[in-house]
């Protein structure tokens, strides 16, 4: 068990997160899987990151829009791909949405990964990330069996 107190969302961070859920796919339908119906591809993504990340920048805008919803969109992948679960963490840096998996004791903070791009100032990083971290949480699980 991962040092972090863990316990579940509650209904208002489940309405936040579908809500962050679906600014993704629009995100995704705008820079190039227009006939997405479910899930962008991180390609897209990765497109969104740069072109609306540069205009944010420009204008001294808001990131956090952004950040929130390529991170529930990162989440997300990984609680359908590796049987993760969205939930709270707390630990000694604060509280946040986190992901867990029993199997493998994986802990992922994904709003917390992309907004630490942001403030490097990172370009794309999605495709190459999303590929990353799958191949090590099926890693992990496959020890923990």
């Amino acid at each position: 068990m991962p040092n972090a107190k863990l316990g579940p969302m509650n209904d208002a961070e489940r309405r936040w997160m579908a809500g962050h859920q679906l600014r993704a796919l629009m995100l995704g339908r705008a820079h190039g899987d227009a006939a997405t119906v479910s899930a962008p591809s991180f390609a897209a993504l990765d497109r969104a990151w740069e072109a609306e990340g540069a205009e944010l920048r420009a204008s001294s805008g808001d990131p956090n829009p952004l950040i929130q919803a390529l991170g529930v969109a990162l989440g997300q992948h990984l609680v359908d791909h590796h049987k993760l679960e969205w939930c709270v963490a707390t630990d000694a840096f604060g509280t946040e949405v986190a992901l867990y998996g029993k199997s493998g004791d994986v802990l992922v903070y994904p709003l917390n990964l992309v907004a630490k791009r942001w403030q490097r100032n990172e370009g794309a990083f999605l495709v190459t990330l999303v590929a990353a971290m799958d191949a090590d949480i099926e890693m992990l699980q496959g020890l923990s069996r």
